[in-house]
């Protein structure tokens, strides 16, 4: 890759070998393989059969491990957890926490890697956004056996967030610097391309349906994956889609979560959640949890699962409650009262949340009876450790994995 190319290319480049990775990503061997665990980001793993309310109670904290940096969401393919630390794409044996491979990207004509993103595992491959600072990046691919890396970035261009993949289509949010100086947020999706803004911030993106939505600034934009009508309000020089629909959000967005394929749910910075029409946008009801910063929330059970700045794990109808407003049926609070760091995790009745102080929790997804509802079960990611927020957690096969800090550990049945 040289400069010189890229500067001639205006249009951002994510490498995405889409021939190789447009596979079914929901095959049985995929047991949690990106954050969300699906293109429409609903947190909720179908397969989780193992672990219940009545067990969940002797998690055990089989493994840990020292990624060597901060390590992001797990990701976990059949026998290996994968995560992003730092500059490198690892690979642990889930049954130890051994070291499989580890994949340092260092490229001798760019500066130091500073960020991989969170993974999205496809087939036989792993894919990870990769930035060298603000100077250049792009999606590579990374075998999931050997750890060997396929692809190549675009100088001036860094991808933002998490992929979000399915067997059809593909997602992805990019930043460019074209020219130099002018920043420019990119949707690459399906077979279109289109500028979203030129400034604010952006979400990752959620393929829902037939839709691609991503929040930008306190926006929700909507895209179709099968028509395409430019855009007359945007610069003529670079590809542009109309959004179906544009809708202002009170505060600034969580990724939306899809609930079936009529609906997405939107965590808010305010600590409420937007429940808006798929079809049109329009504003269906709020969820309030009470406090600050929801987490983008979890779908599964017929409802939706929160977080909060308040550490509580809050629980709504994902129908609504009949009012513009709703108030949680049930609320379980962690210990500590720090805040829910990252979105909950759901499979088989249990609902799983990590806290900005490195703990994970559990709850009956279907409450206690009662409004105000005990854990069933915490641990600890780092218990020596200095504490630091949870990415994750993430269920499967009857295992629990989160990161926090540096460390990743895994959690099951004795």
């Amino acid at each position: 890759m040289t400069r010189a190319a890229a500067r001639t290319d205006r249009r951002p480049r994510v490498a995405l070998v889409l021939g190789a990775v447009l596979l079914i990503v929901l095959a049985t061997a995929c047991t949690w393989p990106a954050e969300g665990w699906d293109a429409a980001r609903t947190g909720f793993n179908p397969l989780e059969l193992t672990l219940t309310t009545s067990n969940v109670g002797s998690l055990t904290r089989v493994w840990g491990t020292d990624t060597g940096a901060t390590a992001m969401t797990p990701a976990v393919v059949g026998s290996r957890v994968f995560v992003p630390a730092g500059d490198a794409v690892e690979a642990f044996d889930t049954a130890t926490g051994a070291v499989d491979w580890i994949t340092h990207n260092h490229d001798t004509s760019l500066p130091p890697a500073q960020v991989v993103g969170p993974l999205s595992a496809v087939g036989d491959k792993v894919l990870a956004p990769v930035n060298w600072d603000d100077d250049a990046g792009g999606v590579f691919t990374f075998d999931d056996t050997t750890g060997a890396r396929s692809g190549s970035g675009s100088v001036h261009h860094v991808v933002l967030g998490s992929v979000a993949t399915r067997n059809d289509a593909t997602a992805v949010v990019s930043m460019s610097f074209i020219p130099v100086n002018d920043r420019y947020f990119f949707l690459d999706y399906g077979t279109y391309s289109t500028v979203l803004d030129t400034a604010g911030s952006v979400t990752s993106p959620s393929i829902i349906g037939r839709s691609v939505l991503v929040g930008v600034d306190n926006r929700i934009k909507s895209f179709s994956l099968d028509t395409c009508v430019p855009d007359p309000a945007l610069p003529p020089q670079f590809p542009s889609c109309a959004p179906q629909w544009t809708a202002t959000v009170p505060a600034a967005p969580r990724d939306p979560v899809g609930i079936g394929t009529s609906e997405a749910a939107i965590g808010l910075a305010n600590g409420d959640v937007a429940v808006l029409d798929l079809g049109t946008g329009a504003l269906e009801w709020t969820a309030h949890t009470g406090s600050t910063a929801a987490t983008a929330p979890a779908v599964a059970n017929g409802q939706l699962y929160v977080g909060a700045g308040d550490g509580d794990v809050d629980a709504f109808s994902a129908t609504g409650c009949g009012e513009s407003t709703c108030a949680p049926e049930w609320s379980g609070a962690t210990a500590s009262g720090a805040a829910v760091s990252h979105q909950p995790a759901v499979g088989n009745n249990v609902v799983y949340v990590g806290t900005s102080t490195g703990a994970v929790y559990a709850f009956a997804a279907g409450g206690c009876g009662t409004s105000a509802c005990a854990s069933l079960w915490n641990g600890a990611v780092n218990p020596s450790g200095p504490a630091a927020p949870v990415w994750g957690p993430v269920v499967a096969s009857g295992t629990v994995y989160a990161s926090a800090g540096s460390t990743l550990a895994a959690f099951r049945l004795p």
